[in-house]
């Protein structure tokens, strides 16, 4: 075993005890990394989590049971090794190893010790080393999937076009920018094509008081609702902020715009993001219990709660929380907020149903539903986007109440 090295980066030494930390105790879905968190940990725990279930597989080959703490720490050196560069394969698991000896004994830091080196022996950290390693793994770990979520996918659309998919959400998403106000100045009716030419790969230096930091995917939903001056609009699932502020740029601070959310630890963002928009009306309502008058409203926009499949290459962490179950339950949700909602919008105006998914039940399925129970309304115009190189995925219908 080697010795312990105490000359080792201390950023490394910091960002392995922040990485242990959030491994033990992550946030919860939507709610991002701490304030405070360093770009280092930011890229190790993103690029650890696109790989969480590829790890998880490698070492369930070699050791029967891992305690979370230990699964914790081979992974983390595993991230370093085979995903990031800025530490030497060695140092890595010399690091790994001299914390497993400060905090759990020599026995365990051998135990490290020996599942490391021998996984650096048979695949030394290389360009596609390791994919070698996972040549003989299932289709789910070696892509990276949640083993649901691929077993769908490939039904759904077929083995090459899953693994293709698989291959895009393996890498970072672009950061990509719209500059505040300039969707003022295209023109009327509003289409989705016309918002990509407004973004841009966002540098380290993009102000976000004159930048908005987005995916084009956003622009959906608000082009589908092609909001006009004088209207009384609401977005009932508003926050951050994104679609809101795409709608409120498109009034031209003429008309009503009630933003809300259920989770007032969020609003903070909803707040920062409208606050060149003094028209906006900003408040705490659930979805599921608005509490406004029937028919008050020209357009209603609903962006729901939903798996997120479309966005794993910008959220990796989704991939930590997708079960079949747990779809179920957000289909259930989506219905419930469709029918609490139905009655807010006046005869002849507009709801659009958005989400950031790709699942038919979530989508093209629900929306069905609804107009099977709701005559009242018709479709005008659904769009599926897929993942691709320009944005992320997404989904929105236009329903027009008669």
């Amino acid at each position: 075993m080697s010795s312990p090295d105490h000359s080792l980066p201390s950023a490394a030494q910091a960002a392995l005890r922040d990485f242990l930390k959030l491994h033990a105790s992550p946030p919860r879905l939507g709610e991002g990394l701490p304030d405070g968190a360093t770009p280092l940990l930011k890229n190790l725990w993103y690029s650890w989590n696109r790989r969480h279930l590829s790890f998880q597989w490698l070492l369930q080959r070699r050791c029967r049971r891992l305690r979370p703490r230990m699964q914790g720490l081979l992974e983390w050196a595993l991230t370093e090794c085979y995903l990031l560069s800025g530490l030497a394969p060695h140092d890595c698991v010399n690091l790994a190893v001299q914390h497993a000896r400060d905090q759990w004994g020599s026995q365990e830091a051998g135990f490290a010790n020996g599942v490391l080196r021998g996984l650096l022996r048979e695949a030394p950290p290389a360009p596609g080393a390791l994919e070698r390693l996972l040549e003989k793994a299932p289709d789910a770990p070696r892509w990276g999937l949640p083993e649901e979520l691929c077993r769908r996918w490939k039904s759904a659309r077929g083995k090459e076009w899953t693994a293709l998919q698989a291959e895009l959400l393996q890498r970072p998403a672009p950061v990509t920018a719209r500059r505040r106000g300039s969707l003022a100045d295209l023109p009327f009716p509003l289409e989705f094509q016309d918002t990509l030419r407004l973004f841009q790969t966002a540098q380290g230096d993009t102000p976000t008081d004159l930048f908005y930091l987005q995916d084009p995917s956003t622009m959906l939903a608000p082009a589908l609702m092609d909001p006009r001056p004088g209207e009384s609009l609401a977005d009932l699932c508003a926050a951050p902020g994104g679609k809101s502020v795409a709608l409120a740029e498109r009034m031209d601070g003429r008309g009503r715009l009630l933003c809300a959310d259920s989770a007032p630890p969020r609003m903070a963002r909803l707040q920062e993001n409208l606050k060149g928009f003094p028209f906006a009306l900003l408040e705490v309502r659930d979805a599921t219990r608005p509490g406004l008058p029937p028919e008050s409203l020209d357009g209603l926009l609903l962006d729901v709660p939903c798996s997120n499949t479309g966005v794993l290459r910008r959220r990796p962490d989704v991939r930590q929380n997708f079960s079949l179950a747990h779809l179920r339950e957000l289909v259930a949700l989506q219905a419930q907020i469709l029918e609490a909602c139905a009655p807010l919008v006046r005869k002849g105006g507009r709801l659009v149903y958005s989400t950031c998914s790709i699942e038919r039940e979530e989508n093209h399925a629900q929306v069905a539903r609804f107009l099977g129970a709701h005559p009242e309304y018709t479709l005008e115009r659904e769009e599926q986007l897929l993942p691709g190189e320009e944005h992320d995925g997404a989904y929105a219908a236009r329903l027009r109440k008669a």
